[in-house]
């Protein structure tokens, strides 16, 4: 049966969020389907229930679904945000919009990350469960400089097109050796990035095309010649502030991915650490997605995404344990990293390479 959006659902939210902090109360119970043409901004002290309730974006255009109130503020913060799903909880991307990261900020178009489905910037005290993220237009979830959160019991089912090269039609099915012709690329789930601490990430499953959980803290430099984070984290107000990720808990996650379910990549100069990994299952190798994933668990890469790898002490206290992956590494990690401990690492099926520490710097003391 065809499911029927109202449109407009933006500012319906909108009214139901305004109409509640209005009457002194901080809940907002959402039920039914909507299409969403323009971001829901989300002031502190708020409750989001979505209890059956689908929240798809509308045909082309460039918006989040949810952002919360101080997300871009570099010296104002939120707290206390929350979105909550019963049942059946969407955020679906609807009909891809084309924009990417090769043609993002041209030609009229918006940054990149205007395509994720929700940017929480800046928050003490949030939290993000039982939502299913469908159809993502980049990250579905981007969290930037936020503390003590919980993000759990989330679903992925993202896009897995590409344009086949002999036949030029669009297909289902990634093929790992023909990346180009993947149509929406870099899709991760959920992004932890500069300035996150106390965290805890659990009960995550099905398909992503890139990263399922990626912890990123790069510094590059900038047009002004200037070492600093990201074009995102600048835009969200990181610049001349802690860029440190830390004191995070990444548990049970269960996906097929192009890349890896768990990444952390620091490079340029920030720090990374004190992060607990325990419980990853690739489910990679010929599923309905792709023909086989990277990595089980990926810490740092080859590729210069930063100014520079990172050392021993940018990078420590990392504990990664109960892997099980059918991907071509179960565990790689590479540039400097000290305190570093893993256990239980298993390969099965096709999995060739089960550690791959070779380009990686470890330092115990």
């Amino acid at each position: 049966m065809e499911i029927i959006y109202q449109k407009n659902g933006e500012k319906i939210i909108a009214q139901a969020i305004a109409a509640a902090h209005e009457a002194g109360k901080s809940v907002v119970r959402l039920t039914g389907n909507y299409e969403i043409s323009d971001v829901i901004v989300i002031p502190s002290h708020t409750t989001i229930i979505m209890e059956d309730c689908r929240l798809r974006l509308a045909d082309g255009v460039y918006s989040q679904i949810f952002t919360n109130e101080h997300a871009k503020s570099s010296d104002v913060r939120d707290e206390d945000i929350h979105i909550k799903g019963i049942g059946t909880a969407e955020l679906d991307g609807g009909v891809y919009n084309g924009l990417c990261e090769r043609n993002a900020n041209r030609d009229g178009r918006p940054p990149i990350w205007i395509n994720c489905f929700l940017v929480f910037g800046h928050i003490d005290r949030f939290s993000i469960e039982g939502i299913s993220c469908l159809k993502s237009r980049w990250y579905s979830m981007a969290i930037v400089d936020s503390t003590c959160g919980t993000v759990r019991d989330i679903y992925f089912d993202g896009d897995c097109r590409r344009i086949d090269g002999k036949t030029g039609k669009e297909t289902s099915g990634l093929i790992r050796e023909l990346y180009e012709e993947t149509i929406n690329k870099n899709g991760d789930g959920i992004d932890i990035c500069s300035g996150c601490h106390d965290i805890l990430i659990e009960n995550l499953t099905g398909f992503t095309e890139d990263d399922t959980v990626a912890l990123g803290n790069l510094f590059r430099v900038g047009p002004d010649g200037v070492l600093g984070p990201t074009p995102m984290m600048r835009a969200y107000g990181m610049s001349g502030k802690c860029c440190d990720i830390c004191n995070i808990i990444i548990r049970n996650i269960r996906s097929s991915c192009f890349c890896s379910p768990v990444r952390l990549l620091n490079q340029g100069g920030p720090r990374l650490y004190n992060v607990l990994i325990d419980g990853v299952f690739d489910a990679s190798l010929n599923d309905a997605h792709t023909n086989h994933g990277d990595c089980g668990v990926m810490i740092g890469d080859v590729e210069p995404y930063g100014d520079r790898q990172p050392g021993p002490d940018e990078t420590f206290n990392i504990t990664v344990r109960n892997v099980v992956s059918r991907a071509d590494t179960a565990l790689r990690v590479y540039g400097g990293i000290s305190h570093f401990v893993y256990e239980n690492i298993q390969g099965f099926d096709r999995c060739p390479q089960v550690v791959d520490v070779s380009g990686a710097t470890l330092v115990d003391d």
